[in-house]
This record gives structure tokens, sequence and C-alpha cells, in this order.
């Protein structure tokens, strides 16, 4: 009869361990369904506006694009004016100028200077002066001119491409501040998916420590009452709170390891909010899709070539060495320049003699000398220079050369080291996705094996030590499945880091705005 009761009491029992682990899951997942968490793409718009140190890379583009509008200005017009006055008292021997000449000048220029794509160097000045002396016949007199003055290099910084080399190279480094801002934007977006990933996994290994301590501490309850209705010996109770001990410490350590990883969150996406997130088993499931295929090898290669913001850099800047080459090069030529000048000009004044008093005319009389080309003067010419050896420019220009070749070094070694880091990654999707395979194996075999000890604890087989044991593997196995499936999505997000696409792949997409990248959710 003993025997029977203890049989009927470890029935029951082991129904009311499985009854309250349905209905801990059940509201379990009732809980979660209640609750959202943000999605992956808000998240990574949130690290890609707020992050501070992606704002530094931020500014890089804004300093790069005024330095096009720098070097852009040298060729903008402009304007200059000058203002002198001067005065002199000369010494002579001639005894008409009792021993002294004096003189009194005023002189004003204002004018246009303008530098041309070409080479061109252009001056047009318009200048007026005012001047008194004992040795002229107007006294004072007043002269107007206008000048134009132009020198075109023949050989040296001679032609459009040699001179906008200083604009194309700003252009190509605003270029490549946007490339090095958007692998740094990728970077970021990398470590806040791998963030996400595992604080997605220290929360659901949090949830599943939870279910198991609550687990053992009804079997222990219902233990104790078995205890002293003396169906059991004491040794069961034991068993049950050595389990509910061990329980308490691996969720203790799951909730240290959930703290960490939303601090690391917090700090990527400069906000406290990752601690609040939690997600529903249908954003589970979406976040957590299970394996599927990957392209060909090749495929993503040339992917990887085109995308990659790193290898775009060095092609900008073979491109920008390329242009200062150029340069140099057409530095070592001689200076052969053409030069010519052109101007008009008009005078007036008051005549020092009553005789002529048609001379008797003011500074606004100059202009009307000058509209009617009384005087003109024109010259042109040659001038040229060489520095004998030369050995400066001819150094300068090899010292281009050599750094070409450098970057196309570079840019190999680069194309290299992702061909070896694709292959990698490629090779640890492979081997994360079975990994999963067989660790959802493992759940599988590990939850059949409860089932059928449950079994044999209701036929009075087994005891609590042997369904705590099997109970534990089960909850191991669930945490394994969980964890292989999270290492298969975290290996998923460094290959497309790789391929230069993680952003892409959440539907973010780059658009340019005041002269910046920005990030857009499409």
């Amino acid at each position: 009869m003993t025997t029977k009761r203890m049989k009927l009491a470890r029935l029951l029992a082991s129904m009311i361990v499985l009854l309250l682990f349905v209905g801990i899951v059940q509201v379990s997942a009732a809980g979660i369904a209640q609750s959202s968490g943000p999605d992956l793409p808000t998240l990574l718009l949130q690290g890609l506006t707020q992050n501070p140190g992606l704002k530094a890379y931020r500014i890089d583009q804004l300093q790069a694009s005024e330095e096009v509008t720098v070097q852009a200005a040298r060729f903008d017009l402009e304007l200059f004016a000058t203002g002198t006055q001067s005065g002199s008292r000369s010494l002579v021997a001639e005894q008409a100028y009792a021993g002294s000449i004096d003189s009194e000048l005023s002189r004003a220029e204002v004018g246009l200077r303008k530098s041309f794509t070409s080479g061109l160097s252009s001056t047009l000045t318009l200048a007026s002066e005012r001047g008194e002396t004992d040795t002229t016949t107007l006294d004072p007199y007043y002269a107007s001119s206008v000048q134009l003055d132009l020198q075109q290099p023949l050989l040296r910084n001679f032609g459009h491409s040699i001179n906008l080399t200083d604009v194309q190279i700003s252009q190509i480094q605003l270029q490549q501040s946007q490339a090095l801002f958007l692998e740094q934007a990728r970077n970021l977006s990398l470590q806040i998916e791998l963030a996400l990933y595992e604080l997605l996994r220290a929360k659901q290994t949090e949830l599943l420590r939870e279910q198991s301590r609550e687990l053992v501490l009804e079997l222990l309850n219902a233990n104790r009452a078995r205890l002293a209705a003396g169906v059991i010996p004491v040794t069961e109770v034991q068993e049950a709170e050595t389990a509910l001990a061990g329980r308490d410490l691996q969720l203790a350590l799951a909730r240290k390891n959930s703290d960490l990883v939303v601090h690391q969150l917090d700090g990527l996406l400069n906000d406290r909010v990752a601690a609040s997130f939690s997600w529903n088993e249908t954003q589970v499931n979406n976040l957590l899709t299970r394996p599927a295929a990957v392209a060909e090898f090749n495929t993503l290669y040339q992917q990887a070539l085109e995308e990659r913001a790193d290898l775009r850099q060095l092609i900008d800047q073979q491109q920008a060495l390329a242009l200062r080459s150029r340069y140099l090069i057409n530095q070592v030529r001689p200076n052969l320049d053409l030069v010519a000048s052109v101007a008009v000009n008009g005078l007036t004044g008051k005549e020092q003699s009553d005789n002529l008093p048609q001379f008797d005319s003011r500074y606004l009389d100059s202009y009307q000398g000058l509209a009617n080309g009384d005087g003109y003067q024109w010259s042109a010419g040659l001038s040229f220079s060489f520095p004998l050896g030369n050995r400066a420019a001819e150094a300068r220009a090899e010292q281009a050369r050599l750094a070409e070749r450098q970057v196309d070094y570079r840019k190999r070694e680069l194309e290299r080291a992702i061909e070896t880091e694709l292959r990698q990654r490629l090779a640890e999707l492979m081997r994360t996705g079975e990994q999963f395979a067989i660790a959802e194996r493992f759940q599988t075999l590990a939850e059949r094996s409860f089932e059928q000890e449950q079994r044999r604890l209701e036929e009075g087989l087994s005891d609590t030590f042997r369904v705590l044991n099997f109970q534990g593997d089960m909850i191991d196995a669930r945490i394994e499945r969980l964890s292989a499936l999270i290492e298969y999505h975290k290996s998923q997000a460094r290959l497309h880091q790789v391929l230069g696409t993680n952003l892409e792949r959440h539907g973010i997409h780059t658009r340019f705005e005041n002269k910046e990248i920005r990030f857009e959710n499409m």
C-alpha cells in the first residue's frame, strides 16, 4: 500500500510540475507579446545620428567641402584700390630754381584682378593723380589712365588641366572624406548590430533562466509537501534546494551579462534606452531568421570591390596623386610667358602763364582726353627663366611618381585582404549554420529525453535528481540553440560589413544634403 501511495504521489507531483512549466511558459510568452522593442533599422539610424564619434567624422566632410571653395576662389575676381600722397624737395645746381625744386603728388588707383584657368593673369587699373611741381608747365596737373596688363604662361603653368589641379584634388579629398565617413558609419552599424544580438541573447537567456528557476521552485515546494506527508525521503528536498541555488546563480550571471550589454549598446546609441528593450515573439522571429543559402564567392567578391568605402578611398587617392604628378611634371618645364600691356591716358591742368587760358581746366577734364585717346601706350614681349639643373622640380616629380606606386601597392594589398576576409566570413557563416543545425537537433533530443523521464517519474521509475538533470539539459539545449542562431546572425552581419552592404541590407541608404552624407530608411 505504501508503494502504491508513493507512486501515486510521484505521479501527482510530476503532473503538477509539468502543468506549472506549461503555465509559466504561456504566461511569459503572453507578457512578451504585450511588449515591443525597436526594430534594427531604427536602432541603426539612432546610432548614425547620435553617436558623437561619428559626428566628428561628419565635420570632416564640411571642412573638405570648404576646401573646395577655397581652391576654386583662386579664380574669383578681385577688387583693389590704393591711395598715396607724397612730396619732395630736391636740391639743384641751376640758379633759375634758387637751389631747390618742390613737388607734391596725390595718386589713387582702383582696379580688378583675375586669374583664369588657362593660366592667364590680368589686371585692369583705373588711375588718377594730381601733381604740383616747379618744373612743369601745368601747375597743378591732373592725369587719368586706364591700363590692362596680361601675362599668359606658354610652358610651365599653361592649360586648364594644370591650373585646376588643386581644385580637382580638393574635390577628390571631399570624396575621400565622404568615403571615410561612410566606412566609419558602417563600422558603427556593425557594432550596434552585434550589440543588439548580444542583448537579445542575454534577455532571452535571462528569461529561460527565470523559467528554469520557477520550475525548480515549484518542484521544491511539492517535495516539501510530500516530505511532510511522509511519501519521500528528505534527500529529495535537499536535491531540489541544491538545484534551486544553482539556478539562482545562473540567473544572477545572466542578469549581470544583460546589464553589461545594455551599457555597451547605450554607449553606441549615445542614449540610455537599452534597459527597457523587450521583444515579442514575432519580433524575435523576424530578427533571428533561420540560416539561408549564400551567394557564391566570385559574385560577393566583385560586390565588395564595388562597395567597400576604404577601397574607394585608395582609388580616390590614386586619382589625386595622378593629378599631382601631372602638375609636378609640368613644373619641370622652363618659365616662358607672354606679357602684354595697353593703356590710354588723359592730361589736363592750369597753365602757369596767363597767355593760354584754354589750359585752365580741372580734374574731370582729364577723363575727356582719356576717352578721346589723346595719349596711349602699349607693350608686348616674352619672359623666360629656368633654374640651372632644375633639381628641385625633378625631385618633386619623382616623389609624386613614387607615391603613385606606393598607393597602387596598398590598393592591391587591400584587395587581397578583402578576398581573405571574405573567404573567412563565408567559412564562418557556413560553420555557424552547421552549428545551429546541430544545436537544434540537440534541443529536440533533450526535450524528448525530458519527456521520457517525466513518464518514468509518473511510473515511479525516476526521482528528483534525474528529473532535474534532464530538465537542466533541456534548458541548456534551448540556450545553445539560441546562441548558435545568434552567432549565425553575427557572422552574417560581419559578412555584410566585409561586402560594404550592412547599411543597405537593413534598408538604410545614403543621400547628400548640405555637402554631407545623410542616412534615411527607405
